[in-house]
């Protein structure tokens, strides 16, 4: 990711053209094959909404290590349309195209990663419609058991995105309020998909994911689910992310050209060159006049 980094670093403006410039250099390169163990994919804008919650007493958690994926409860999601999530009804083809592009890249990364955490540099730069709707590619695919968790204590944003209403979630597991098959809903609009939401925010949401209760059940649920994509806090912003990362087999960055600070995604580059980092996804981008669009083959989406 060397130039990745160095593409950020020789920007010395930090306006949101300066951003979308240094990412489009990125982009090329991966086009060329450059960067051929990155991943960079452009999306469309969303939006992310953020409760919050109090907690309860701590208890013992509970795991039922035999729970089949058919054994979680199906929920039908009240989504509008058009909506930022699940853009794979035909409504939006060129959106629905790119994540399919970016499933394609992960599933042939050489880290060969199962376990992925969604993350940013900022808050807002839409990482968690990119969890969901990333989620969504890999559930399309009939053979895979998917899990959307929701490891963003602090802001919860999976369960807004999905218009979810739901009482019991992550906090409630690791705390052992309830079971993950309590815990966990399968989306009756795409079967394969199974969403660990989170809607109570702990006072000590960094305590919960440095308990062995959370190693524990990440491990219990590497046995039932295919992918497991999760949604956590933004890279520099608090501890909560480092202990995410510790139990995942690669981290996936969103950039947002129009809102991600360039000193923020350099130092949060910084960070993760070396480690886990799988590659980029710019969301919410805009055609840029120096893109060459005549190489896009949109007429294969329409």
């Amino acid at each position: 990711m060397s130039r990745i980094y160095e593409a950020l670093k020789r920007s010395g403006d930090s306006r949101p053209s300066q951003i979308s410039r240094s990412i489009d250099s990125i982009q090329t390169e991966v086009e060329r094959g450059e960067e051929r163990s990155g991943v960079v994919t452009r999306l469309a804008p969303s939006a992310v909404a953020t409760p919050s919650r109090e907690s309860e007493e701590e208890l013992e958690p509970r795991y039922d290590l035999h729970s089949r994926s058919s054994n979680y409860p199906l929920v039908t999601l009240p989504l509008p349309l058009p909506a930022p999530v699940f853009p794979f009804n035909g409504g939006s083809p060129q959106a629905s195209e790119q994540y399919r592009v970016l499933r394609t890249n992960l599933l042939q990364h050489p880290a060969q990663p199962r376990v992925m955490a969604i993350s940013s540099s900022s808050p807002g730069d839409g990482k968690s419609t990119t969890t969901v709707n990333l989620a969504g590619t890999f559930a399309l695919k009939s053979d895979a058991n998917v899990l959307i968790i929701d490891a963003d204590l602090r802001r919860c944003g999976v369960a807004d995105a999905l218009r979810m209403d739901t009482t019991l979630g992550l906090t409630d597991v690791l705390r052992g309020q309830c079971s993950l098959e309590e815990a966990i809903v399968r989306v009756d609009q795409m079967p394969n998909l199974h969403v660990l939401p989170s809607r109570r925010s702990p006072k000590n949401p960094a305590e919960l994911l440095d308990s062995p209760a959370w190693k524990t059940m990440i491990g219990a649920l590497r046995e039932q689910f295919s992918y497991i994509l999760i949604d956590t806090t933004p890279v520099q912003a608090v501890a909560d992310f480092k202990l995410v990362q510790q139990v995942c087999d690669g981290v996936v960055m969103v950039v947002r050209p129009d809102h991600t600070n360039r000193q923020a995604l350099t130092r949060a580059l910084e960070i993760e060159k070396g480690g886990k980092l799988l590659g980029l996804v710019v969301n919410a981008y805009e055609d840029w006049f120096l893109w060459d669009t005549s190489r896009s083959y949109g007429y294969y989406t329409s």
